[in-house]
């Protein structure tokens, strides 16, 4: 496949996370300052662009906090595939209220070298373990390391009977599992960057793999061997080694009289590799325009040495606008309310400082989480100047 699906999630991933964000934490300023030593402690901005590449193909990505006070990182994050690893389970009556979340994944035991599928679940009330069932499913094993199979489907791994190991109290008061919705449509699934979206891309794909053999045609072409056959030990089927050659011999008619041999070539007059070209290209153009993609030739912009902030600005119009909607989804109903969700959970689990806001209700400021983001574009040497002699002079 073309790299272009790829394209599409990743710029947008890296105009979203590319530059560091700042957070902000309203309640407390003790709990700011911890919050943000167990973000960095857990590298949290090395992870975040890939959070949102995560997001923007599979549609969502989870976030999950765990505490264990006598660990070198109490506060740990993680970041799961709400494909692969997390199942929620929502009110179908309310598709923001979560009921329950089941993380479930195949992991290898270095101990033996066996494979196993963990479970948990979380629900408000509880927090259930279950005994890890032994992986028999033979493609799992050859996979090994490079496990990417849906573990809730039942054709990945057969259905078994899970043990529950341990049940207790759910301590932090909150389901310690976050939903991030890449986009939010309006169901408990989120939408991915390119859903909806295959068929073009399979038109685009198709049209460069027959564009591709349109190429490989031109550079080996077809040859007719007319009233010729191989010599000994020689064959017209398999092509020569490099630099070698085929010995072939004319033919003869039933009186023994040798035919005039002759090899002709078959070569493609190429006429509509140039439409195929244009085609591809308006294809990709519908896709940009659909995702809000924006990916400038350096050759296609000409006056390189005069492009303002404003001008940037308009070409990358679409791209922003698109990265804007994501700040929405990973920003204020995202990292924001998972952090919200942490203070909380924390909270009711009587971890210092957070404890302080115990009894704060959701909804209050106190509890809220905020995101500076940092400017898309920003101006060169010589627009900062002409604007600051514009103050300078409406000031004099």
């Amino acid at each position: 496949c073309m790299p272009i699906p790829m394209g599409i999630v990743k710029k947008a991933a890296v105009w979203l996370f590319g530059k560091p964000i700042t957070i902000n934490f309203n309640g407390d300023d003790a709990v700011e300052k911890d919050l943000l030593r167990a973000w960095k402690l857990n590298k949290m901005d090395t992870k975040l662009v890939q959070l949102a590449i995560d997001g923007g193909v599979e549609g969502n990505v989870v976030l999950k906090f765990t505490y264990d006070e006598l660990a070198s990182i109490p506060l740990k994050f993680q970041v799961l595939s709400a494909t692969t690893k997390v199942k929620f389970f929502y009110d179908p009556h309310d598709t923001d209220k979560l009921l329950m979340a089941r993380i479930q994944y195949p992991y290898m035991d270095p101990s033996n070298g066996k494979w196993y599928w963990y479970r948990e679940e979380w629900t408000e009330d509880k927090e259930i373990h279950y005994i890890p069932i032994e992986a028999t499913n033979v493609a799992l094993k050859d996979r090994a390391y490079a496990i990417a199979a849906n573990p809730f489907h039942p054709a990945i791994e057969p259905n078994k009977e899970w043990t529950i190991s341990d049940v207790k109290p759910n301590n932090f008061g909150v389901i310690p599992v976050f939903n991030i919705k890449n986009w939010n449509n309006g169901t408990q699934f989120g939408q991915g960057d390119l859903f909806d979206l295959t068929r073009i891309i399979d038109r685009i794909n198709l049209t460069y793999h027959l564009i591709d053999g349109s190429n490989q045609l031109e550079i080996n072409p077809l040859k007719a061997f007319i009233d010729l056959e191989p010599m000994e030990g020689d064959s017209i089927d398999v092509p020569a080694k490099p630099g070698g050659s085929v010995s072939l011999a004319s033919t003869e008619t039933e009186d023994g009289v040798p035919k005039s041999g002759k090899i002709e070539i078959i070569e493609s007059n190429q006429k509509i590799k140039e439409s195929m070209f244009n085609y591809a290209n308006e294809l990709k153009n519908m896709l940009f325009d659909a995702t809000g993609s924006v990916f400038p030739r350096q050759d296609q912009i000409t006056n390189k040495g005069a492009l303002t902030q404003s001008v940037v600005q308009q070409i990358y119009a679409p791209l922003i606008e698109t990265v804007g909607e994501k700040r929405k989804a990973y920003g204020t109903n995202g990292i924001c309310e998972f952090l919200t969700l942490v203070v909380r959970g924390l909270a009711n689990l009587g971890v210092k400082p957070y404890t302080n806001l115990k009894n704060v209700k959701l909804g209050d400021e106190k509890l809220e989480a905020k995101i500076t983001w940092f400017a898309e574009l920003t101006m060169s040497e010589d627009e900062k100047f002409a604007a600051f002699d514009r103050i300078d002079r409406g000031i004099k």
